[in-house]
C-alpha cells in the first residue's frame, strides 16, 4: 500500500508541499506512519484527485523496496534467494508478479531486520 501511495505522489506530479497538507489531514507527516485503514483512503482519496492504479508500475516499485529493505539485514543478497522461493514460490524476484506475495515479503524482511536490531541493542546493553 505504501509503494502505491508514493506510485501516485509521483504520477499524480503532487509538489511537496501539496503531499504534505495532504498527509497533515491524517496527522502524520509521512505515509509509512499511517495505519492500514488510512493507506487505503490515502489512496481512495488520490483516485478521486484522477490517478490510476498501475500493476505493472506497482509491481515494479515493490521489488525495487524488496531490494531497498534486503539491504538492511545481514547477509540480505543471500537470504533473498531463500526468502522469494519460500514466499513467492518462484526462483528469482523478477518473477514474482503479486502485489500480496511481494507485499508480505517486505513485512517479513523489515521483521528480520527489526529482529537483528532488536537483538544488536540487547548485545550492546549486555556489554558486547
Amino acid at each position: 500500500m505504501l509503494a502505491k501511495v508514493h506510485i501516485a505522489k509521483k504520477e499524480l506530479g503532487l509538489k511537496e508541499h501539496e503531499y504534505d497538507a495532504i498527509l497533515e489531514g491524517f496527522s502524520v507527516t509521512t505515509a509509512a506512519d499511517l495505519r492500514f485503514e488510512d493507506l487505503e483512503k490515502l489512496i481512495k482519496f488520490f483516485k478521486f484527485l484522477g490517478w490510476q492504479s498501475k500493476p505493472n508500475a506497482q509491481i515494479k516499485a515493490l521489488r525495487q523496496r524488496v531490494l531497498d529493505e534486503t539491504t538492511k539485514i545481514q547477509n540480505g543478497e543471500n537470504r533473498l534467494a531463500g526468502l522469494v522461493k519460500k514466499i513467492c514460490g518462484v526462483e528469482r524476484l523478477d518473477w514474482c508478479r503479486s502485489v500480496v506475495t511481494l507485499e508480505r515479503l517486505i513485512a517479513v524482511i523489515m521483521k528480520i531486520s527489526e529482529g537483528e536490531k532488536n537483538e544488536a541493542k540487547r548485545l550492546i546493553q549486555q556489554g558486547m
